[in-house]
């Protein structure tokens, strides 16, 4: 027992702990938690999903090359089992069911709305997709980019066209619009910054006009203190690859738990049947 004098130190000592613990889970939205089978994402809606964008979309740097997807499927099939999902598009890298999506390598937001005007995104179309997950612009953030890629100053006002042209052809689609990744790559990260906050302002515009659009930051997978030795080589990262862009396994679960934290949001403003 300790002495009662002690009691006012001891409670200070949990108060602290107390606060510090719940800032540090409370802080991160992908531990994301749920009653199984309590379907609060699209209960009534199937959902058929296209993963868009660049090799975020596609998986790249992941062990099974699903990326976020497969994760995605598992907790959005944990909320509902009755509720059917299924991943469309045209391309097609990792492991069933969620092998298909609309992403493309090394891709920058001009090269993914030529994609989207061509031929496969009409097939992916003719399949009835009702979600939309966009990442875009990484490449466009590149400092060594050709002359002919956009920098950060200008893809905000290209995401825009990009998501005009979405909502053209799927006028009813629910759009989630990432900030994107952050890098920890020198002068990257800066214009990563840029291009973000622009983002936020770009889809509250369209949100605006009555879309069906929401944005997701997915910029904290990063982690910024994730940064270059001076001799070049990393720190350890717990989300990144030692390329600086792609996230690792642990990463794209924490990208699932963002994704899925805004087709929750879309169900509660009435986007899906309930």
């Amino acid at each position: 027992m300790f002495p009662r004098r002690w009691a006012p130190y001891i409670a200070a000592i949990l108060l602290t702990i107390f606060i510090i613990g719940w800032s540090r889970s409370g802080s991160s939205v992908t531990e994301v938690t749920w009653t199984p089978n309590a379907c609060e994402v699209s209960p009534r809606t199937p959902l058929r999903i296209v993963a868009m964008g660049d090799s975020i979309a596609e998986g790249f740097g992941s062990s099974d090359n699903n990326g976020y997807r497969m994760v995605l499927y598992e907790h959005l099939k944990t909320d509902c089992g009755r509720r059917k999902v299924e991943f469309v598009g045209s391309q097609k890298t990792g492991t069933a069911p969620v092998t298909d999506h609309e992403g493309y390598s090394s891709s920058d937001i001009e090269s993914v709305l030529s994609l989207c005007a061509g031929e496969n995104m009409t097939s992916t179309l003719a399949k009835n997709p009702n979600v939309i997950l966009l990442h875009v612009g990484t490449d466009n953030m590149s400092p060594l980019r050709s002359p002919d890629i956009v920098g950060p100053e200008d893809a905000p006002a290209k995401l825009g066209d990009l998501v005009d042209y979405i909502f053209s052809i799927a006028p009813n689609v629910v759009l989630v619009v990432a900030q994107i990744i952050w890098s920890p790559n020198f002068v990257w990260f800066e214009n990563i910054d840029v291009y973000n906050a622009a983002i936020a302002r770009m889809v509250r515009r369209k949100a605006e006009q009555g879309r069906k659009i929401l944005t997701v930051d997915l910029s904290p997978i990063g982690e910024k203190g994730c940064i270059r030795n001076i001799d070049g080589t990393w720190q350890e990262c717990a989300d990144l690859n030692d390329d600086g862009f792609h996230p690792k396994d642990e990463g794209y679960r924490k990208v699932a738990g963002y994704w899925y934290e805004a087709l929750f949001e879309a169900t509660h403003k009435g986007w899906f049947k309930r």
